[in-house]
């Protein structure tokens, strides 16, 4: 009687073991998803981006880097029609280093077209 409950104890265990194997493979499997997500809009929102840092900095000759997805908030669920996207990003004049400013711009896509709701700028200090 002991051999077969330790047997089933034994299958017990290596039912949850594998069960959790499972779960943190899902989990990797769903970062790398939404990892993939967040490049896939920022790619779609990057000439959007380009043309409002544009706006922002005039004629300066602006580099862009470090454009991350912050938030996306589904405007018409019903249809997937309209979203509010805010990405962040660093700028700096083209070839120096560091960047001096982090930009916070928020778009509204509707149907494909893409216009800027807020634009926000927020200087780094410069360090010595």
């Amino acid at each position: 009687m002991n051999m077969v409950k330790h047997t089933i104890f034994s299958f017990f265990i290596c039912c949850v073991l594998l069960l959790s194997v499972t779960s943190i493979s899902d989990a990797q499997t769903d970062l790398k998803s939404a990892n993939t997500l967040e490049d896939f809009t920022t790619s779609l929102l990057y000439p959007a981006i380009e043309n409002a840092v544009k706006h922002q900095y005039g004629k300066k000759n602006i580099s862009i880097s470090d454009v991350s997805l912050i938030r996306t908030n589904n405007l018409d669920p019903d249809r997937n029609t309209a979203f509010v996207c805010t990405v962040s990003l660093h700028t700096s004049l083209a070839g120096r280093r560091p960047p001096f400013a982090v930009d916070t711009i928020k778009f509204k896509v509707n149907k494909g077209v893409i216009r800027v709701l807020e634009y926000k700028h927020k200087m780094i200090p410069a360090t010595l």
